[in-house]
């Protein structure tokens, strides 16, 4: 156009700055801005706006003000857009506080801020869990005569139960009924699933029976967040029960629903109705995972049932699912605890060979049972061998030392005792 020898007006120069805004381009947005001050032609709030807009888009709140300084400083006055644009740069660039600020600049320079703004902060700090923050901005929307939507209500009910915060998360669940905002299964569930982590079923069940008496169905997520209550405060029987009312309701139990239920019998360390419950999900044509295994297994250690819990490890094995480190120390310190330390040992070189990260507990059960069965010299080795790997427990170190001293053979301690030394001072 100017090749042409047209002369561009402010809004041919307004429609270049903002293709360079959706790009978030600030260097091209501002050397068009430089172009035109050079042609005489005088920027208004679109441009300006068009500027704030691309400092936004690159997630630079800074540079947005100072772009509102000098919209000022020309003499016009900014609009909605201006701030908003500012705002929406804090948000991008994660700086909530200073978002927050801005949203109440936006009402203090005569503008509305809308609902999504304060949704848009609001679902911002759920995130990173400013359950205060949040409540604050409830407060000043309520005063100014703005209702929070439903999905902000769960957004501040969900930041409460990341905090395991029972009470906050029920309070702003009656809050919300209260101020007929509709709660949906969402809102529900996720309460139950804060009283859940509290390992609290008798509130989980009393949210569930709310929910379905204000005609709220309830989903595969509500049940599961019930049944994992119960598995918390190890409960199996309750488990099994909302197992079964989740089928009655027309909904199938998946792969987490039975893990849940594998995990109450493990917690109540009922080994053969966590292997139950694992061939029962085989039954329902429910694939279990390495979880399910390593529950199982945990439940058959609970139990003192070292054989039972091999046996799964090696059904886990088999079907080719990757044993966790969790599976093979807890296969280690059942036989290490029913003094077979053949069984622990070969366990244990198993995981080595697989490259699994075994615990210093482990290691130290597995030692006092060398220590036990009088077996110095396999102790000591060992110690040697996880040192290599980066575990020196020395609780075992000191409990072979002990051993040495008393069968009479105080260098052999000493000489531990220093290997000890020298491995912390790496």
């Amino acid at each position: 156009m100017i090749k042409d020898g047209a002369s561009p007006d402010c809004k041919s120069y307004n429609t270049v700055i903002k293709a360079f805004m959706r790009n978030g381009n600030v260097e091209g947005a501002e050397k068009w801005y430089g172009e035109m001050l050079k042609s005489g032609v005088e920027p208004d709030v679109v441009t300006y706006n068009a500027l704030i807009g691309t400092c936004s888009r690159s997630k630079d709140p800074s540079r947005a003000e100072e772009w509102l300084k000098k919209l000022l400083a020309r003499g016009l006055e900014a609009d909605k857009v201006s701030y908003s644009s500012i705002f929406d740069a804090c948000i991008r660039s994660g700086e909530l506080q200073r978002a927050e600020a801005w949203l109440y600049k936006i009402e203090q320079a005569g503008f509305e801020a809308s609902v999504a703004s304060y949704g848009t902060l609001v679902h911002s700090l759920a995130k990173s869990g400013d359950v205060q923050r949040i409540e604050k901005l409830f407060t000043h929307m309520q005063s100014i005569g703005l209702q929070a939507s439903n999905s902000m209500y769960n957004a501040l009910i969900s930041a409460c139960a990341k905090r395991a915060d029972i009470d906050r998360a029920e309070w702003w669940l009656q809050h919300m009924v209260d101020n007929k905002v509709e709660a949906d299964v969402v809102s529900y569930s996720t309460v139950i699933h804060a009283c859940a982590k509290s390992s609290n079923p008798l509130r989980a069940e009393w949210w569930l029976s709310s929910m379905v008496q204000n005609g709220v169905e309830a989903n595969t997520v509500t049940f599961n967040s019930v049944i994992n209550a119960c598995a918390r405060a190890s409960d199996p029987d309750k488990a099994e029960s909302w197992l079964g009312r989740m089928e009655s309701s027309g909904l199938t139990p998946g792969l987490l629903t039975y893990n849940s239920v594998i995990n109450a019998c493990a917690k109540a360390g009922e080994a053969e109705r966590a292997e139950g419950w694992l061939m029962r999900m085989k039954e329902k044509h429910v694939v279990p995972d390495t979880v399910s295994y390593s529950t199982v297994i945990h439940a058959c250690v609970r139990s003192q049932d070292a054989p039972r819990a091999e046996r799964w490890l090696l059904e886990m094995q088999c079907l080719g699912e990757p044993p966790t480190a969790f599976s093979f120390t807890s296969v280690v310190q059942a036989w290490s605890v029913a003094d077979r330390v053949d069984k622990a040992e070969t366990w244990l070189r198993s995981a080595l060979d697989r490259k699994v990260d075994m615990s210093g507990n482990c290691v130290t059960s597995f030692i006092s049972a060398c220590v036990r069965a009088g077996e110095l010299g396999k102790a000591d080795r060992w110690l040697a061998t996880m040192a290599e790997h980066g575990i020196m427990p020395a609780m075992s170190y000191n409990a072979v030392a002990s051993a040495w001293s008393r069968v009479g053979e105080p260098g052999r301690a000493d000489a531990l005792r220093k290997r000890l030394e020298s491995g912390r001072r790496r």
